[in-house]
């Protein structure tokens, strides 16, 4: 158990959590779920450098998180990037995603990452990471990459 906080749970996900998570990932692709999706949800359980968080209430998943820790020639060191965060839509606005980005983090900073990065195309995740305390990685980026600093105690080394 990574957080709990009030009657929230934050953990790492496993396998047999797919079902259970696959509403939460039809609803941010929009229906689209190939039949590999499970098999890539497993990687993320299961891969040394991957990790899948559930936020839940009571036995109930209402929250995910997913990511992969990476090098990046940016900061010359490792960052770690959120490939999916969402919330079921009837607990937003209620710090279920700030507490799935804040365990991210944790995990990022225990892997000795720099950074937590996540990219969007989508507005309503953009105000979300900006209120999580994310900011733009520069204007040279032609994709939009918010970027948390502070997640790990090399980060002042690379900002001398």
């Amino acid at each position: 158990m990574l957080a709990v906080k009030d009657d929230l749970a934050v953990c790492r996900a496993t396998p047999a959590d797919f079902p259970a998570c696959l509403p939460l990932l039809s609803d941010l692709h929009h229906g689209d779920i190939g039949e590999t999706m499970q098999a890539c949800f497993a990687e993320f359980c299961t891969t040394p450098h991957t990790v899948a968080l559930i936020a839940k209430r009571d036995k109930e998943i209402i929250g995910l998180i997913a990511g992969i820790e990476v090098p990046d020639l940016d900061f010359e060191a490792h960052a770690a990037a959120v490939n999916v965060i969402i919330v079921k839509q009837a607990y937003r606005r209620q710090g279920i995603g700030r507490a799935l980005m804040e365990a991210f983090a944790q995990w990022a900073c225990e892997r000795g990452c720099v950074a937590v990065l996540q990219t969007t195309g989508r507005e309503e995740a953009r105000r979300f990471l900006r209120a999580a305390d994310f900011t733009s990685r520069g204007p040279w980026c032609h994709v939009r990459y918010l970027v948390a600093y502070g997640v790990s105690p090399r980060e002042e080394r690379l900002r001398q």
